[in-house]
């Protein structure tokens, strides 16, 4: 994939260009014509591409310029999960941008980030000549087919004009390195039910070649064995159906090939059927203006300005990819206007399905003087509310205009500064703000430490921290999310070179639908994980995470069920009062399952249990916490 010299590829460019301006004259006056060369590229490789334009029946003269945009990672740099960013200054170094033209033109290139081209200072492109501008850097994360954007003009007086890209590039996958997996996580004794299955590369993407053989066992009973055949047919997807576990208690599925390490897939099986299933989503990422994105970065907003993924293809991706249940994208508010917010609902309508996947409506707000938040409703219709907006600019503000809108919504802090100014906790507790996110992608940002899931948990004096917040009395539950902006939402940190991606918010719920996700959401039945589908169960006298019990001097009946995606290492319970929280730690010794039933003294002080998992090999989950309060 690398070109051989610039002579060559401009020779070849040369003659693509006087072919296609022959044949058009036959018809219509030729129009500049935008080609790239090579049309297929892998997943991050190092390459180098030429850009070329053909100038047509055009004369393009001195301060004649040629823009191209490329997905850059404005906010993420350290990320490398886009474009090297365009640069000009060092030969030697990625994303070198040069420029190759005629002997009797002069050309500068361009090369600033996002930004890269060609500028003529000296000459006049005649019709039929072409100039080529050469990349050399690694290519995006993200295997999708891309179409550059792309504009022109034909000197320094005259405007610029889009141009449309004949061929784009398509990215390819890498071989698969992980298998992703999906299965109810609660069924029946004898329930049949369907094993999803999707062949991930190192950064995420489907590898759509494999073409080899599945083995999925039952651990803890060899005769429960089956096998099945992927193709290239099946483009890195397969189904499989008709699975049947005949024994109650928790089990896992053991997926293998012979080239990929085994996943395990943790199922509870019950006696009877059971009332909730463990539903895994994702409620925060971002596409750009949260529609088309169609315009140049210094025009379009909703988000960080460092991609191009739309939300309909960011929605494929976490339903068909990720194997999520649910997912919102929350696109920021800032530069969104009303009709995009409406498109942005048209397509969540559009990918909403029941019983399978459900999509809600979100938006992230942000403000100088209250952190970030997201703004989550279950019915379409809303208004957007701005951060900037004098109105709306306080928390309190915007949890009165979103509460007079009488329409069922959620707050959610969104975390993303280890800060000792930070006021999400600092502001009075509201009846809106009922989960925030105790994991995402922030977790992960070297300024902030390094890889560190615990950074915005621990620390009691730490005033961004989930244990001030509920020390402060707070009454808050936790989920995770990906705070995804390159078009992979709800990728698994172990399922890319970046560890601490993100991790999903588990839900428990009687079905996948709106009304039933939102309504376990607001009463904090859900928990956090970094990245796995961790089966996490948690009650206090018989009650789920986030509940908020009254006792009178009663025993306090604790029962944990845990159901790792790799040995375990570690369950805490976490005991929490205004004073300190005490942590009984149980060593799992590695076992695939841990199961708990235990006791505790009530002692009359308002406090909180939570349940932490550790895993041997770093994913955690955390579940939400259950409150007792001394009773009337």
């Amino acid at each position: 994939m690398q070109i051989s010299t610039p002579s060559t590829s401009f020779s070849n460019l040369l003659t693509l260009c006087a072919l296609a301006l022959t044949l058009s004259t036959e018809v219509y006056s030729a129009a500049p014509r935008f080609r790239i060369w090579p049309s297929e590229l892998l997943s991050r490789d190092s390459v180098d591409v030429v850009f070329s334009l053909c100038a047509g029946d055009n004369a393009l003269e001195s301060g004649a310029e040629l823009n191209i945009e490329l997905p850059y990672a404005a906010l993420h740099p350290t990320d490398s999960e886009m474009w090297d960013a365009a640069q000009i200054t060092s030969p030697d170094s990625t994303g070198y941008v040069s420029v190759e033209t005629p002997v009797d033109v002069v050309a500068e290139a361009i090369g600033d980030k996002w930004l890269l081209g060609a500028r003529i200072s000296q000459g006049v492109l005649q019709p039929g000549d072409s100039i080529a501008v050469h990349y050399s850097g690694k290519v995006q994360s993200a295997a999708t087919h891309l179409r550059p954007r792309v504009r022109w003009r034909r000197g320094p007086t005259h405007p610029f004009v889009s141009l449309r890209t004949d061929t784009g590039v398509t990215i390819k996958s890498r071989p698969a390195a992980t298998i992703r997996a999906w299965a109810p996580t609660d069924i029946a004794v004898g329930e049949s039910f369907a094993l999803r299955l999707a062949l991930l590369d190192d950064r995420g993407n489907l590898d759509t070649d494999y073409d080899g053989l599945i083995s999925i066992q039952a651990l803890g009973n060899p005769a429960e064995l089956w096998t099945a055949a992927i193709t290239p047919a099946d483009s890195g997807r397969i189904v499989i159906e008709d699975l049947l576990l005949l024994d109650p208690g928790m089990r896992h599925l053991e997926v293998t090939t012979d080239t990929i390490e085994p996943t395990l897939v943790p199922v509870r099986v019950h006696e009877d059927a059971p009332q909730t299933q463990r539903f895994f989503g994702d409620s925060h990422f971002h596409t750009g203006s949260g529609s088309s994105n169609p315009g140049w970065r210094s025009t379009h907003g909703g988000d960080h300005r460092g991609n191009y993924s739309r939300a309909q293809l960011a929605y494929r991706y976490v339903r068909d990819v990720s194997l999520l249940d649910w997912a919102s994208a929350s696109e920021h508010e800032i530069g969104m206007e009303p009709t995009t917010w409406d498109a942005s609902q048209d397509i969540a309508d559009a990918y909403n399905d029941l019983a399978r996947f459900t999509t809600f409506y979100a938006y992230e707000w942000n403000s100088p003087y209250a952190a970030h938040r997201l703004v989550l409703h279950r019915e379409r219709g809303t208004p957007l509310f701005h951060g900037k907006d004098p109105a709306t600019d306080s928390f309190a503000e915007l949890a009165d205009a979103v509460r007079e809108v009488n329409q069922a919504a959620l707050i959610i802090p969104h975390i993303h500064k280890a800060d000792p100014i930070n006021p999400v906790w600092q502001l009075p507790a509201n009846d809106l703000q009922r989960v925030g996110e105790i994991y995402s992608t922030q977790n992960s940002k070297p300024v902030w430490g390094g890889d560190d899931p615990t950074i915005f948990e621990l620390g009691l004096e730490d005033p961004w921290s989930y244990r001030y917040g509920w020390a402060q009395g707070h009454i808050i539950g936790v989920i995770g999310s990906t705070d995804d902006h390159f078009g992979l939402p709800g990728r698994n940190s172990t399922e890319s070179w970046f560890r601490g991606s993100g991790g999903p918010a588990a839900v428990l719920a009687a079905e996948n639908s709106r009304e039933a996700l939102f309504g376990a959401l607001h009463p904090r039945n859900s928990y956090a994980t970094t990245g796995t589908r961790i089966f996490l169960d948690f009650t206090v006298n018989e009650e789920p995470m986030g509940s908020v019990l009254e006792l009178n001097g009663d025993d306090i009946q604790l029962s944990v069920v845990v159901g790792g995606t790799a040995p375990l290492s570690r369950v805490e319970i976490v005991h929490g009062r205004r004073s300190g929280f005490e942590t009984t730690a149980f060593d799992a010794a590695g076992e695939l399952s841990f199961d708990f039933t235990g006791q505790d003294q009530f002692d009359g002080e308002a406090s909180l249990y939570q349940i932490r998992v550790i895993q041997e090999d770093d994913e955690m989950a955390w579940s939400s916490p259950i409150w007792v309060h001394q009773g009337q």
